[in-house]
């Protein structure tokens, strides 16, 4: 009787778990006087599997000039090794609108490496988004307890938004 009531405890859980994101998240709107203001804080996921990726490169200086965005900062984390998917188009980032709308990201903020010039190591260095995304297969790994930052360009997002990345995050935008 004792397994029986043990393996149904057990089944409860991860029935209720079924389905729930993987990541912690939190989201809120990104107006920076300059699309080339990137914190030198955020931490940006760059342990990345690509196969068949081609995408468009949006200069920070040339993201203005493609029109009115706004931006939205995520930033999330997971209590154990994990991976997410880009999917083409970024398809599975979806923005759904307080009324019901669902767009996906014009462009994402990612990660670019230059070289020191003291020490010859390649450091990371955010300076553009990509745009026009395009893959076969795409996963980033994610480090347990580490606090990672995403930023998206939507045509229009506001508080109350959620975004959606697959089934790895829900972040509702607050202010």
């Amino acid at each position: 009787m004792k397994k029986l009531i043990l393996i149904l405890a057990l089944l409860c859980v991860s029935i209720a778990t079924f389905g729930q994101a993987k990541a912690q998240a939190r989201g809120m709107i990104w107006k920076p006087n300059s699309y080339c203001d990137f914190s030198s804080g955020w931490s940006i996921p760059c342990q990345v599997f690509c196969r068949d990726c081609y995408w468009n490169t949006v200069m920070c200086e040339d993201i203005a000039k493609k029109g009115s965005f706004t931006g939205v900062h995520v930033v999330f984390k997971t209590m154990s090794d994990t991976t997410f998917e880009l999917t083409s188009h970024f398809k599975n980032i979806s923005l759904i609108t307080k009324s019901g709308k669902t767009v996906h990201p014009y462009a994402i903020l990612w990660h670019n490496y230059e070289m020191d010039p003291k020490t010859e190591d390649e450091v990371d260095k955010i300076s553009f988004m990509i745009s026009k995304f395009r893959t076969k297969s795409y996963r980033v790994t994610i480090k347990p307890k580490t606090a990672y930052d995403l930023i998206f360009l939507f045509k229009e997002a506001a508080t109350g938004d959620v975004v959606i990345l697959g089934d790895f995050f829900k972040a509702e935008i607050s202010k």
